[in-house]
């Protein structure tokens, strides 16, 4: 199947979101107990799958379509426990370098800052950014937990939290 052509990838993203919607959310046992606890400023690759127009979504070439993106979850505790943690505000990232167009939006995370480790309390295994990443701070979106894959870092540095908010705050104009 060609990936070149929009409507393939639309047909083939609309298949697996059928999967993904029949998940359990990655923080649920399957009786429904919480797991754990979504972290704010934790980093999660998520399934973004394919968009429309300008907005973030999955990568593709002639023979692979990959819909996996990582994203930073910026909800607060607070967001997360009203709504029993099967939703999370995220804000995706790219390894593309910025341009001049995108430059005042996107934050620069160094991946030798974010390296993999296991967490015996939460029994977790983060798998640590591979490449320095760009996050997409005009690009912040709501999805549900099923659509997390596994976790890529507890939470972030909070020299990159501040610096994150700042961008946040000059996109929303807050």
């Amino acid at each position: 199947m060609s990936f070149e052509n929009k409507n393939n990838r639309l047909d083939t993203w609309n298949i697996k979101k059928k999967n993904i919607d029949k998940k359990v959310n990655i923080n649920y046992k399957k009786d429904g107990n919480v797991k754990f606890r979504i972290r704010p400023w934790s980093m999660w690759w998520y399934e973004v799958g394919e968009n429309i127009g300008s907005e973030t979504g999955c990568h593709f070439s002639k023979e692979k379509l990959t819909t996996q993106r990582p994203c930073i979850v910026i909800s607060t505790n607070n967001f997360n426990h009203a709504t029993y943690n099967k939703k999370v505000i995220v804000m995706p990232l790219t390894s593309k370098k910025e341009n001049k167009k995108t430059k005042h939006f996107q934050y620069e995370l160094k991946a030798q800052n974010y390296i993999g480790y296991f967490d015996i309390n939460s029994k977790l295994k983060y798998v640590g950014l591979e490449k320095d990443s760009l996050v997409i701070c005009n690009d912040i979106k709501t999805i549900d937990t099923k659509r997390l894959i596994e976790p890529i870092y507890k939470v972030l540095e909070n020299s990159d939290i501040k610096s994150i908010k700042k961008f946040i705050s000059k996109y929303l104009g807050i």
